[in-house]
């Protein structure tokens, strides 16, 4: 069974942005920029497993006339899992993302800016509409690491499918929390 769109959702919160004045929760990536994650992973018909994840900004590529970043991310350790891709382009007023699976689908807004807690906003992504809420700021603690200040976005897909991600202050996204009903999904960064 492939698990691509469970990871699909998962890097659509993984991608970065640039918050203008505000903390700046998810730092615009560099060409040929690596992040790694930890995945922990529960399904139904496969039991628990663990495995890595690699992020790569690849560069730049122009669709539809506009400048999006092309990020590419590998998995390993967890049967089932195809490498996925996500162009991902910065505004004043946000940032914007075209799933590489769903490339005929127009962009949609990952994070308005500016963002603070108490904001809510919709997008029609590849897989449905997905509500989206900043809840909170507060601390996150990862292998013996505290991350301070960081933003908590819950999200609802179509179908019950939600999710919690935190962004750290100069860092990005350290933390997300998936469940699709059939999987849980623990992501965790070990290192940018």
């Amino acid at each position: 069974m492939k698990y691509a769109t469970v990871f699909g959702v998962l890097w659509i919160a993984a991608s970065t942005m640039s918050c203008g004045g505000a903390p700046d929760y998810t730092p615009k990536p560099k060409s040929g920029a690596v992040s790694h994650y930890t995945i922990q992973f529960q399904a139904i018909l496969v039991g628990a497993q663990t495995g890595k994840a690699t992020a790569r900004v690849m560069g730049e590529e122009t669709i539809n006339g506009k400048t999006y970043k092309k990020t590419i991310v590998a998995f390993t350790g967890i049967a089932g899992l195809d490498q996925t891709t996500a162009y991902n382009r910065y505004d004043a007023d946000g940032e914007y993302e075209i799933d590489g699976k769903h490339r005929d689908i127009p962009e949609y807004l990952v994070m308005p800016l500016p963002i603070a807690v108490g904001k809510a906003w919709s997008a029609m992504t590849g897989d449905g509409k997905k509500n989206f809420k900043a809840e909170s700021i507060e601390a996150v603690l990862i292998n013996d690491k505290t991350y301070d200040a960081c933003l908590k976005v819950t999200y609802m897909m179509d179908g019950g499918v939600q999710g919690t991600d935190y962004y750290a202050p100069g860092v990005g996204l350290v933390k997300s929390i998936f469940n699709s009903g059939l999987a849980n999904v623990t992501l965790t960064l070990d290192s940018k």
